[in-house]
């Protein structure tokens, strides 16, 4: 039985239409997009349809977008385009303490080659206050990045507060939105210096491709990751994917048609879902504040191993601990231990996250897989603790390797 998939924070399913707008572009038109012939410009001004269908989502210019492997990428070219390029000033780089970890080890790997680096914690509630980002700006700051929305908890960031400091700095801005689009509106219209990283596949859009949203002024100043044959402005070379980018244009362009309507759907199956869990006897706590996104919850099972529940309940149900980029690792989520949260709280956490696929059904079907899992930890915990009492030396269950 193949498992309810509750994770779509991680990676949401392909949307049909999104498939049906592929598909031409994965057989028969299979032009290289760069070539000057009838078959590469059909290629091309797909493409170009693609452009047009992100930029009306965020009512940016269509020559802005680059086209990337994924936000990873896209994030990586923010930071070290602007932080290594000899036209831009100043060399430091300010990042939130909850950046997606590729955020973070560019910004290390920046700090490592000279870039001076400073870190702003969030508060309790998984948000970044705007007034300690202006607090840490410099004269010689080149760049300030803090996410939309964290991936792990929902807490939405004061990123247009932030991106307003800075443009009355004169300091860049860069946004990782990969959990925004779809979830929040964003107008980089009313965003002066503002750069914007996305991922298809956390918006019902393929995998394997992304986007940095970059004004030509911006862009024209940075340095490319590599190099090649000079495709898009030269920023970022190598053959456009015509298939992947067409996927992301119908992504963006259904984000836009649901927005409104996945919003108030995702408010209600948060709402039933943390109702009937605790109808059902557990003690869950939220781990952010109410400023959150509606179709991703960080939640704390007290006395739960959350690495344990997540295997306990695998084949009911398709959870994580945080975020995917941290699979194969049981420390506790640098996220919620930067929100101030022990070690033992962290490691009784999990995400759940809702998707434009979800229904009320799969939330009921949820709560009873997680319940029955809760009842058999606590029963083996029970168990040990027994056999323990009368002399056993046989260990306790323990948090297992996540892949």
């Amino acid at each position: 039985m193949t498992p309810l998939y509750l994770d779509h924070a991680a990676s949401s399913p392909l949307a049909p239409e999104v498939a049906d707008a592929m598909t031409p572009w994965l057989s028969d038109k299979f032009g290289n997009p760069h070539s000057d012939h009838l078959t590469g410009i059909a290629a091309a001004s797909a493409v170009e349809h693609a452009k047009d269908q992100i930029s009306s989502l965020f009512a940016c210019a269509p020559d802005d977008i680059i086209f990337t492997s994924g936000a990873t990428e896209a994030n990586n070219l923010a930071l070290k385009g602007i932080l290594q390029s000899k036209k831009i000033a100043g060399r430091h780089l300010i990042v939130s303490a909850i950046e997606h970890k590729c955020v973070l080890e560019a910004a290390r790997y920046l700090e490592h080659v000279g870039c001076d680096l400073t870190v702003v914690p969030p508060a309790p509630n998984g948000r970044v206050s705007a007034s300690h980002v202006a607090d840490a700006m410099r004269d010689d700051t080149a760049l300030v990045s803090v996410m939309a929305v964290n991936n792990e908890t929902g807490a939405i960031q004061p990123f247009r507060e932030i991106a307003e400091l800075c443009a009355d700095r004169a300091v860049l801005f860069h946004t990782d939105a990969a959990q925004a689009v779809g979830r929040l509106a964003i107008d980089l219209s009313d965003l002066p210096n503002t750069l914007l990283s996305l991922s298809g596949h956390k918006l019902s859009g393929p995998q394997g491709i992304g986007a940095l949203i970059a004004p030509r002024e911006i862009r024209q100043q940075m340095t490319p990751l590599f190099h090649g044959g000079g495709q898009q402005g030269g920023i970022r070379s190598g053959t456009v994917p015509t298939a992947l980018c067409v996927g992301l244009g119908a992504a963006a362009a259904l984000a836009q048609e649901w927005q409104s309507r996945d919003q108030g759907h995702f408010h209600d199956l948060r709402a039933d879902f943390l109702r009937l869990l605790r109808e059902s006897g557990c003690d869950v706590e939220l781990n952010a504040g109410k400023d959150t996104v509606p179709g991703i919850l960080s939640v704390r099972i007290p006395g739960v191993d959350a690495a344990e529940l997540v295997l306990t309940v695998q084949e009911s149900v398709s959870i994580s601990m945080g975020s995917a980029c941290n699979a194969g690792s049981i420390e506790p989520s640098y996220v919620l231990r930067a929100m101030g949260l022990p070690a033992s709280c962290a490691n009784e956490s999990v995400r759940i996250s809702f998707g434009r696929t979800s229904t009320k059904e799969h939330v009921n079907q949820g709560v009873a897989a997680l319940v029955a899992g809760i009842g058999k930890i606590r029963s083996r915990d029970e168990s040990a603790t027994s056999i323990s009492d009368h002399g056993s030396k046989l260990p306790l269950p323990t948090g297992r390797n996540l892949q």
